[in-house]
């Protein structure tokens, strides 16, 4: 066969059912994408408005530190490597390890923040939070764990 004689499909000419895939392919990501967006846009929302009130929790102390802590631990159940949420969590410990003067519950802080990787202004901020007759002790553990910036 003479490739003088094949006539080559003209541009843009396609048959029918080719064109009707590519449309139902095509309407069918876009709807996926849309759902997706939609789905994370909603769970993302929601978990800021969490983190808002446990912000407001936590600044206004007191007995709003075990509500705090409560809405940071649901924050964790969702976003298990929220580095802010295990901060606050251990910061509200350290605080009610100073008001109660308790080893125990600043152990309980030093525990949430295991496994971190934080900035010297992050791992400073923390560290003004920690009772002083445990700095020494809170530096001891965790300064190796702090990253450069």
């Amino acid at each position: 066969m003479n490739n003088e004689q094949i006539t080559p499909i003209p541009r843009h000419s396609y048959p029918k059912w080719v064109m009707l895939f590519m449309f139902l392919l095509g309407s069918f990501f876009i709807v996926i994408f849309c759902q997706f967006l939609l789905i994370e846009f909603h769970q993302h929302y929601k978990i800021g408005k969490e983190i808002k009130a446990a912000e407001d929790a936590f600044i206004k102390g007191g007995n709003e530190l075990l509500k705090s802590i409560e809405i940071y631990s649901g924050v964790l159940e969702c976003y298990p490597e929220c580095k802010k949420a295990k901060m606050r969590i251990a910061e509200s410990l350290f605080i009610m390890s100073k008001v109660e003067n308790s080893h125990d519950i600043f152990f309980d802080g030093m525990l949430s923040l295991v496994g971190l990787k934080y900035s010297k202004s992050e791992f400073s901020e923390v560290l003004s939070y920690v009772p002083k007759q445990y700095q020494s002790e809170f530096k001891d553990n965790f300064i190796g764990t702090s990253t450069r910036r």
